[in-house]
């Protein structure tokens, strides 16, 4: 880019000892230059002054008018050390541009809490406790409540096992850092295998995040995004496991990313 901006600019013309010149006062090259240039044949013409034809064609060599010239080779080097200057001073206007994006991006990227705006998921898991009438629901809601709470009954359960079950959220169109989901403190084992996925609407073009880690009861398990862009967030499975999540955190960045 920069090589033909060189090649450009040095054809510029100035004129000899600072005397105004015409841009028009070209000789004629069939009538004015050595006849071997152009037609080796036919010998050198004789230019005649006074003759009106010549002083037409030829008006630099009757000096009839002062010629601009090109810049000369020895003023090359003066002339492509100052574009060069200007080439290095471009690139760190351009190089400061892209620290001063990249610091924007970071700050606007930097993960949040998001809040999901809906959730649904698999069959969920819905059992008598202690012998009463009363059916406790281990529904998806249980995730969202707020309620950091990782006892048996806070959580959220799918009913049956297996790949085919997931816990979904709805989120603002996001770039997806990372999410947390809160281990049960008993049968912790049940959220092995577990991973988020981001996706767009309805379960389109998901792509995964790593599997949640560290397993533990009662502590928090993270699955990394890397800033995966979409509208739902998936919990699933990749074993013969439940889905067990007691509270759900997504963080990300809402918006669009500028490039």
């Amino acid at each position: 880019m920069y090589t033909l901006l060189v090649i450009l600019l040095v054809g510029f013309v100035v004129g000899e000892s600072g005397k105004e010149c015409d841009p028009q006062c070209i000789d004629h090259y069939r009538n004015c230059v050595p006849r071997g240039i152009v037609d080796p044949t036919r010998p050198d013409e004789i230019i005649d002054c006074s003759v009106p034809q010549y002083k037409l064609r030829c008006p630099n060599a009757c000096n009839i008018c002062t010629p601009c010239e090109y810049v000369k080779k020895s003023e090359y080097s003066v002339v492509i050390q100052g574009i060069q200057s200007e080439d290095s001073a471009l690139e760190l206007r351009v190089k400061n541009l892209e620290q001063r994006l990249n610091q924007y991006n970071q700050a606007i990227l930097r993960p949040v809490l998001l809040t999901p705006l809906k959730w649904s998921s698999s069959a969920y898991w819905s059992k008598r406790r202690n012998k009463k009438p009363k059916k406790p629901k281990l529904h998806v809601g249980l995730s969202v409540d707020g309620k950091k709470w990782s006892g048996h009954w806070d959580c959220f359960h799918t009913k049956y096992k297996g790949t085919s079950q997931n816990a979904v959220y709805t989120i603002p169109l996001s770039y997806v850092d990372y999410v947390k989901v809160l281990i049960r403190r008993d049968h912790h084992t049940q959220m092995r295998g577990s991973y988020a996925q981001v996706c767009q609407k309805n379960g389109r073009h998901c792509q995964r995040c790593t599997s949640f880690s560290p397993i533990k009861g009662g502590n928090w398990a993270r699955s990394n995004c890397e800033n995966k862009q979409g509208t739902e967030v998936r919990v699933r499975q990749s074993t013969n496991n439940y889905i067990v999540i007691c509270e759900i955190q997504i963080y990300g960045a809402s918006g669009v990313l500028l490039l």
